[in-house]
């Protein structure tokens, strides 16, 4: 007789201990699922939200930037941005910057308003003249009398 409840127990702990494995496996599918389910949820939400652009950043002429306000005027920022397949806050930018666009543009010129912005304006341009006077009395202009003719003016 203890032979038999010696089997009958070990065919019980077999059979729980099935049912445990078993167990265990749904709980780590439903884990499984729970975070499939959860990384489809963020990407869903990452595709809802508005990209930033990926394209690469460039440059345009003047003459092309020239083009695009012309178009915005008559057709509308937005439509002009379409058009042109452009960003419709640029075109802003640019019809509003296109009122200091000089008629006469140089050749090789790609941006408008890029370099150094001047700290002593009217100095400058006494300088810029100074060196225009020297270069014509075919007198040499270097780094050290450019600099101490500048520190003249300003004073």
């Amino acid at each position: 007789m203890v032979a038999k409840t010696t089997k009958h127990r070990r065919v019980r702990q077999a059979a729980k201990y099935e049912q445990d494995k078993l167990a265990v496996k749904r709980r780590r599918v439903r884990q499984a699922t729970k975070y499939e389910q959860a990384k489809l949820a963020a990407k869903r939400r990452q595709s809802k939200r508005k990209k930033a652009s990926t394209s690469k950043r460039s440059s345009y002429s003047i003459e092309q930037k020239k083009q695009v306000v012309t178009y915005a005027k008559s057709n509308g920022r937005n439509e002009a941005a379409r058009h042109f397949q452009l960003n419709g806050s640029m075109v802003g930018r640019w019809i509003k910057a296109s009122e200091n666009w000089t008629t006469e543009t140089r050749r090789y010129t790609m941006k408008v308003g890029s370099g150094r912005k001047a700290f002593y304006p009217e100095a400058e341009k006494k300088l810029y003249n100074w060196i225009i006077e020297q270069r014509k009395r075919e007198l040499a202009v270097t780094y050290t009398t450019v600099k101490i003719t500048m520190f003249d003016i300003l004073e």
